[in-house]
């Protein structure tokens, strides 16, 4: 059985565009990251790479080309409900995506809701967005981590891919375009009723991209 470990400081969120695994660059999915945060556990798996020096350099190589939209290398201390306040391992390698300038797929904070609609539509070449966060949802509860945020957002997206089901039955609509009609409305209502700026920022931006549409991060994600 998988030992649950956690970075401290770290929350999970789904702030970075996927273009290349779980959407494309004219229609973006959302994959996770780490935002620091004081105070906040983000609960995951960490791995110890084995095998010969040069084995361990090939899987660097290629956890660079996999997580190569995260722009920042970090290590840090990883622990465990056993032990708290003591790290198992120091200095875990964990890939983190940034609003620097140069990470060019850097997509933010947004309300649950409109990240469910960008979620429940986006497709790439390693497959749909939906069955990441499903994926990662069920993991976290194989390891017995109850990730209440997480949760809530697969519980959003599924309702959304039901309702889009119901309504292709009702009409003989594409799932994918009553989907699509749902997130534009869904969109233009967010921007309407948000008072922040960044909200309504990115309620713009998601509505555009719409019109088209370890610990995950630690060294080995979700994919």
């Amino acid at each position: 059985m998988k030992q649950p470990t956690c970075a401290q400081g770290y929350r999970r969120v789904f702030w970075q565009g996927s273009t290349d695994h779980r959407g494309t660059p004219e229609a973006p999915g959302r994959t996770v990251t780490l935002h620091a945060d004081e105070g906040a556990i983000t609960w995951g798996v960490a791995f110890q790479l084995t095998g010969t020096e040069e084995e361990q350099q090939q899987t660097i190589r290629y956890l660079e080309w996999r997580e190569k939209q995260y722009d920042q290398r970090k290590y840090c201390d990883i622990c465990t409900a056993d032990s708290p306040d003591t790290p198992v391992v120091q200095g875990a390698l964990v890939y983190i995506a940034s609003d620097s300038p140069s990470n060019v797929n850097w997509l933010g904070p947004a309300p649950l809701e409109a990240i469910a609609q960008q979620i429940a539509m986006a497709v790439g070449p390693s497959g749909r967005n939906h069955e990441y966060l499903f994926r990662l949802a069920d993991f976290m509860r194989e390891i017995c981590v109850q990730d209440l945020e997480l949760f809530m957002l697969e519980d959003l997206v599924k309702k959304l891919l039901a309702a889009a089901g119901d309504a292709c039955s009702r009409s003989g609509t594409n799932a994918a375009v009553a989907v699509q009609i749902t997130a534009g409305a869904a969109r233009i209502a967010a921007a309407a009723s948000s008072t922040a700026d960044g909200e309504v920022q990115q309620a713009g931006k998601l509505s555009a991209q719409a019109r088209l549409i370890q610990i995950s991060a630690v060294a080995a994600s979700t994919g």
